[in-house]
């Protein structure tokens, strides 16, 4: 299983690499989060799958898998392991006891009945409590912004040649009342109740109703309105925070 892990590295390696020009592109994680979505996610919940059933490497895959979405979103090795866990959207940690139960069942229900292959049992999909994001509402300056508060950077405003005072997210939000921990936070529930929403007017959207389809244009417009004016939020927050770096 070791070789095994050690060949999805490099796999994760060479994606990550491959797309790391376009990474990013627009002004929110969009693209990245759908690049490793698609390309490097499926390894990573197959592999896992796998050490259900090995003695050893169960904590390496868990590593990959915030790794692997640190890298290709730009977050720094030091974030924080809850906010990448909260932007994977699932609790993967329990990838391999609900897939293996699943799977069980569909070989009892395929020995039971092997002609039978249109059984429930036999083709359902393994069901897994997903907690959608939209994307479009996680800006790159977020990110950016955090990765600055992360790093070894004195206070301008504050350090003297007495004292130097590091430009911590705990600083910036006691002394300078910047929140930035509460911010995120907040912008990554609005991500989520965006994607909702979202959802919703698509659905509306299919409907023949003159007058609900109007609606539902309007809606999204403010939806959108609702994400470009966190993406301005996030800017002028950057913007402070680098012309607080003492340099």
């Amino acid at each position: 299983m070791d070789s095994h892990i050690d060949e999805i590295k490099k796999k994760i390696k060479y994606i990550t690499w491959s797309f790391y020009c376009f990474k990013n592109k627009g002004d929110d994680i969009r693209f990245a989060f759908n690049t490793w979505q698609l390309f490097i996610r499926p390894l990573l919940d197959y592999t896992f799958i796998a050490t259900a059933f090995c003695k050893d490497t169960k904590e390496s895959v868990p590593k990959l898998y915030r790794n692997s979405l640190r890298n290709i979103i730009g977050f720094k090795k030091n974030s924080d392991i809850e906010l990448i866990n909260s932007l994977i959207q699932y609790n993967y940690n329990l990838m391999p006891a609900i897939a293996v139960s699943a799977l069980s069942k569909k070989w009892e229900a395929y020995k039971d009945y092997p002609e039978n292959e249109f059984r429930e049992e036999i083709n359902t999909k393994v069901k897994f409590p997903y907690i959608k994001l939209e994307m479009r509402g996680i800006p790159h300056k977020m990110i950016s912004t955090y990765n600055i508060l992360t790093t070894n950077n004195w206070c301008k405003e504050c350090t003297t040649n007495e004292k130097k005072v590091r430009l911590s997210l705990h600083h910036v939000a006691t002394g300078h009342n910047i929140d930035v921990e509460r911010n995120i936070k907040t912008t990554i529930q609005l991500a989520k109740e965006a994607y909702s929403l979202f959802q919703d007017i698509k659905k509306e959207m299919s409907t023949y109703d003159t007058y609900k389809r109007k609606i539902c244009k309007q809606d999204k417009c403010n939806l959108i309105n609702k994400i470009n004016n966190i993406k301005e939020y996030w800017i002028k927050v950057y913007n402070i925070i680098v012309s607080m770096i003492w340099e």
